[in-house]
């Protein structure tokens, strides 16, 4: 077996300006686990589904990979992290928040992750 053997062609790449809730969306859709993000026909890097996904919203609410989560304290959010990231160092944070999120709940989120052991880090802009 050769690696061109296990290529699923069938799944298009992401490139850097797509969100992360397409990602999330086709590696669903397309029942993998990475997805290559390309640009001008490169690889520059690449999706995984253990990355955790969080969304700041305008209301101040939170979605930890799409699921709801209590963001009233720091504590709670870091419980909610530890819990998604499963004792996992590695784990990259994806912060994405509303235009209109308030800068206190960008940094009780970045608060929490610190508080949690995470120390990969990123934004999703739009």
């Amino acid at each position: 077996m050769h690696a061109i053997d296990l290529i699923t062609p069938d799944v298009p790449p992401l490139r850097p300006q797509d969100d992360v809730g397409r990602a999330l969306d086709w590696m669903e859709e397309f029942k993998v686990g990475h997805l290559p993000v390309v640009n001008e026909g490169r690889l520059v890097g690449m999706v995984k589904d253990s990355d955790l996904v969080i969304a700041i919203g305008s209301d101040g609410r939170y979605l930890l990979n799409r699921r709801p989560v209590d963001g009233r304290s720091v504590e709670r959010l870091t419980a909610e992290l530890q819990a998604a990231a499963g004792g996992r160092a590695e784990a990259v944070l994806i912060i994405s928040a509303d235009a209109m999120a308030t800068h206190q709940s960008v940094v009780n989120v970045l608060d929490a992750a610190r508080r949690a052991g995470l120390a990969r880090l990123t934004f999703a802009a739009q």
